[in-house]
């Protein structure tokens, strides 16, 4: 019965479960990546199984009953056994959602089956043909592009992958070996470039460490210091505040014994100006008698007697001559 049906819903140019099906005006159904290329390689667009003249391709529009039938029959596939793709398994690029996990991957079809969708493959004498693989993950990428053939070897030489048909062509003389064998020696280098990058980012991480402490380190101690600085300077400020002080009053208090000693001395010549004023006035004898001029005088050469008579007393007789004749002038 599922057989039966799986033909009613097969396209009949790729031979695969219809995928966005499309009608024609005259009633047959395609997928419609299907019909669209085959109307590109044709001058006129006709319809490939009845050959009837189509106006436009606006007129390709997905039958939307189709669809959901197909969407319907893929379900009941799915629950009769098969269970969906896991996130990191293969998928078949034919089921709807969900995606069944793939069986074989074809080349020559550059797509993905699961085992339902490989029926045809199976079945069908045109696509026994097709070389089936394993399932792979980004088919394209395993598929030469000048040949369409699977990629099996690694030419060491120019360092890329190539198909049978490239080693016969342009790499007959060079040094080819598996793929996978390339790719196990390749993933070996790779294992030891990443411990050996794994080592650099240890040693690295060590002297960002490293560098890390010194650059703390190196805050503490600048630190500490501008406080050993600003410790000093203070001290410093306070001794020029202290020597700023006791220079003040050093220099306060020699003023004060300064002007103590000038007042002494300024006394002291107020006293001697007022003896000689007093002298002096022995001589203004122009409004005195001239009697009160000579008592005055007489008082005047007692007084200088006495004082001729000290120096000679203190000098003795060798150096007392000047003042023993100034001694006999006076008493003439």
């Amino acid at each position: 019965m599922a057989s039966s049906c799986e033909e009613l819903l097969m396209c009949p140019i790729c031979l695969l479960t219809y995928t966005e099906p499309i009608t024609t005006p005259c009633g047959h159904n395609y997928c419609k990546a299907c019909i669209t290329e085959y109307l590109s390689y044709t001058d006129e667009p006709v319809c490939p199984l009845c050959k009837e003249a189509l106006q436009t391709q606006s007129e390709l529009k997905v039958n939307t009953a189709l669809q959901n039938l197909v969407q319907h029959f893929s379900n009941i596939t799915v629950s009769d056994g098969e269970t969906p793709a896991e996130a990191w398994e293969v998928t078949c690029d034919m089921c709807c959602e969900p995606k069944l996990k793939a069986q074989r991957s074809c080349l020559k079809c550059v797509a993905s089956y699961c085992q339902h969708h490989l029926e045809q493959h199976q079945r069908v004498a045109t696509f026994k043909q097709h070389q089936l693989v394993d399932p792979v993950s980004n088919l394209e990428a395993h598929v030469c592009r000048d040949h369409n053939k699977l990629l099996t070897s690694f030419c060491e030489k120019d360092q890329t992958c190539v198909c049978a048909t490239c080693l016969k062509e342009n790499h007959l003389r060079h040094q080819t070996v598996p793929l996978e064998h390339a790719f196990r020696v390749k993933k070996d280098v790779l294992v030891h470039l990443v411990s050996a990058m794994e080592l650099i980012e240890m040693y690295q991480r060590s002297r960002m460490e490293d560098l890390k402490c010194s650059v703390e380190q190196s805050r503490r101690e600048w630190e500490k210091e501008v406080e050993e600085i600003d410790q000093a300077w203070n001290s410093l400020a306070a001794c020029l505040q202290r020597g700023q002080t006791e220079l003040a009053e050093l220099v306060q208090e020699r003023q004060k014994a300064i002007q103590v000693k000038n007042d002494c001395l300024v006394a002291s010549l107020e006293q001697d100006i007022a003896k000689l004023q007093t002298r002096r006035d022995l001589n203004v004898v122009s409004n005195q008698k001239r009697l009160d001029y000579l008592n005055n005088l007489a008082t005047g050469v007692i007084f200088v007697t006495a004082v001729i008579n000290f120096f000679v007393s203190f000098f003795g007789s060798k150096r007392t001559g000047f003042f023993r004749w100034l001694l006999a002038r006076l008493h003439f």
